[in-house]
């Protein structure tokens, strides 16, 4: 069954259904509960500010030559062309799901907003078999969780221990095609909602690797970007100098040995173990352990020297080992190490040490 037609332009995507369906949306026109034949997804400037947003969405659909009451508008500052999936699964049921993407700024409980920017997660998801409304709204549940199941396996959050569940903008329309034996329940255990929760985890997923940068992770998981490492690399590293070695020098050293570590994935399995259990720790998650306990850093939780201790070992030996343990002693007087959580703190400490550690071989083999 063809459940649409989509023609992808310049600067818009316009979804034509096959025949009228009804839908549940949250778009900035076109929302709520009422019969759609249109969804247009539409490509806005990154400092796009009117202050009617559902006015200007209406001048697309007049310029379209759509029908008003029947049409739906997403808005997004992403490259819809680049980042935009559209899937479509036949078997075990008809569903057909179209995305746009940009992940910047995420949004997380209990975390500022960061402004607005690109970042929208627009989500349209249409099965070809009747629902009731009860079940759309199963729909939108399932499309919701789906979507914050994917940020998290992407790794996203606000920094350490804040996962992301979604951006500030998000907007997402469900749909099913009517007729009269429609379909009372669409949660994950049903057909319709397992297939569709599987379309957007993937699609999500998809986007997210296509359009994140190293930086974006790297930032999300130890609330340190690479420019944030290397400048508390040379704020260690001036605490014991090389004497005549000229600090540019340095800096060319320790951004290529931390590029070169970064592209290790058994580097990366460490970092994101760190952000997990921060992430856990914070909210009380860690079995024994609770929030309060865990924001104290207790000496007796020890786990966090373990994965400084495995990092460092891992990438250069009793070198890096010693390395760690002299960063260890004095993060403290280091701004950005000093402001990271339990975990963080150590692994950050520990890639730190080995970059160094690495640097100073290379300075003194001489």
């Amino acid at each position: 069954m063809m459940l649409a037609k989509i023609k992808e332009l310049d600067d818009l995507i316009l979804v034509e259904f096959c025949r009228e369906v009804k839908a549940l949306s949250s778009t900035v026109y076109g929302g709520g509960l009422r019969r759609l034949t249109h969804v247009v997804f539409k490509k806005v400037s990154r400092d796009f500010n009117d202050p009617d947003p559902s006015g200007y969405a209406e001048s697309v659909i007049k310029k379209l030559k759509l029908p008003r009451n029947s049409t739906s508008v997403f808005l997004t500052a992403a490259d819809i062309r680049r980042f935009c999936v559209i899937k479509e699964l036949s078997e075990p049921l008809p569903v057909l799901s179209v995305i746009t993407a940009g992940f910047e700024p995420v949004a997380c409980l209990g975390a500022k907003p960061r402004g607005m920017h690109e970042g929208t997660i627009n989500v349209l998801v249409l099965v070809g078999v009747p629902l009731s409304d009860a079940a759309l709204v199963d729909l939108a549940a399932v499309a919701a969780s789906a979507k914050t199941a994917a940020l998290s396996s992407l790794g996203l959050g606000c920094g350490p221990g804040a996962k992301a569940v979604g951006t500030v903008s998000d907007a997402i329309v469900v749909a099913s095609v009517v007729g009269d034996r429609m379909h009372p329940y669409a949660g994950l255990g049903t057909e319709v909602g397992s297939a569709a929760a599987d379309l957007v985890f993937r699609s999500i997923v998809e986007l997210g690797l296509k359009s994140l940068r190293i930086d974006d992770l790297l930032t999300s998981a130890l609330g340190m970007g690479f420019s944030d490492l290397v400048s508390a690399a040379l704020e260690l590293y001036l605490k014991a100098p090389v004497p005549d070695v000229d600090l540019g020098r340095v800096k060319e050293l320790v951004s290529a040995t931390l590029k070169d570590f970064l592209e290790d994935p058994n580097v990366w399995s460490i970092i994101l173990a760190a952000e997990e259990l921060d992430a856990r720790g914070v909210s009380g998650c860690i079995p024994y352990l609770s929030k309060d306990e865990f924001v104290s850093d207790l000496t007796r939780i020890v786990a966090d020297e373990v994965l400084g201790i495995s990092l460092s070992l891992y990438l250069n030996g009793f070198k890096g080992l010693f390395a760690y343990y002299w960063v260890d002693r004095i993060k403290d007087t280091i701004t950005k190490l000093k402001s990271l959580p339990v975990f963080t703190d150590d692994v950050a400490g520990a890639l730190l040490a080995s970059v160094l550690s690495k640097v100073y071989d290379e300075l003194l083999k001489k």
